[in-house]
């Protein structure tokens, strides 16, 4: 799949423009786009991949638990470097566990 058609498809409403999280999507979901373009490597270690696996899996198990006890949690912003890496997942279990009743929250720093 080449880079033009991955952002038509994403950009389901033709508005002709992708918001932050449509383009992140986007790119997460065709890693191989991204090795094609020049000087850009996303290649994951099996470590890394099983350590971003058992996260995830963590991750799940808390939010079940959320669930279970019909509490909420808040995510808290981090460090810049870090930040894109937890809005993702952030982003993806509110996807995944907010349905009718919100229980996963995400912050944003307001400052520099």
């Amino acid at each position: 799949t080449d880079a033009p058609n991955i952002f038509d498809e994403a950009d389901s409403e033709k508005l002709g423009y992708l918001d932050f999280y449509q383009f992140r999507d986007c790119l997460m979901a065709y890693p191989e786009t991204l090795n094609s373009i020049e000087g850009i490597n996303v290649s994951l270690t099996e470590d890394m991949v099983g350590g971003i696996e058992r996260l995830m899996s963590r991750l799940a198990q808390v939010a079940q638990k959320t669930r279970d006890l019909d509490t909420r949690i808040m995510i808290d912003a981090e460090q810049t470097y870090m930040q894109p890496a937890i809005d993702y997942i952030t982003v993806q279990m509110m996807r995944e566990n907010n349905k009718g009743t919100p229980y996963i929250y995400n912050t944003y720093q307001c400052y520099r």
